[in-house]
């Protein structure tokens, strides 16, 4: 399988997964989603993923993002915040995903033991429609494609 490695968030997310990719990709429900519940502009509804960003797509306006830019790293993982685990930015977001069951701190240990290739193709899997396999982001309740419920 093919693994698109643009989909590698420098955060430790998982891209394809992320509702604004999503409604990128023609999901509407993810698209709703990251307007009503995450108040994003339709300006900033387009992103590639964080390692195939063009300029002015959602991801150039992370602050993670410009705070490793700033810094010169490529992962949150490289920062001395981060080992710390002082660091405020990535702090809230890990919060937020292990609240669904992701951890981004060993989503990054993954992928900096160069196990990026095989945690793109399981994420791929794990949001994936079990029934169908279409792809899904993280809050979906219902497949885009098939109507069937998710969780």
């Amino acid at each position: 399988m093919m693994v698109d490695r643009g989909l590698v968030g420098q955060c430790g997310i998982y891209c394809g997964a992320c509702p604004i990719y999503r409604g990128c990709q023609g999901d509407e429900q993810a698209r709703e989603f990251a307007r009503k519940v995450w108040k994003t502009p339709p300006e900033r509804m387009n992103c590639h993923g964080c390692h195939a960003l063009a300029p002015g797509e959602h991801g150039t306006y992370c602050p993670r993002r410009t705070c490793m830019e700033a810094k010169g790293y490529e992962y949150c993982s490289e920062c001395r915040e981060y080992s710390a685990g002082s660091c405020r930015k990535f702090g809230e977001m890990d919060e937020y995903f292990n609240g669904i069951g992701e951890s981004l701190r060993e989503h990054l240990r993954r992928i900096n033991a160069g196990e990026a290739d095989a945690w793109l193709e399981e994420q791929g899997k794990k949001w994936s429609c079990p029934f169908c396999g279409s792809p899904v982001f993280w809050e979906e309740k219902t497949c885009p494609s098939c109507g069937k419920p998710l969780k």
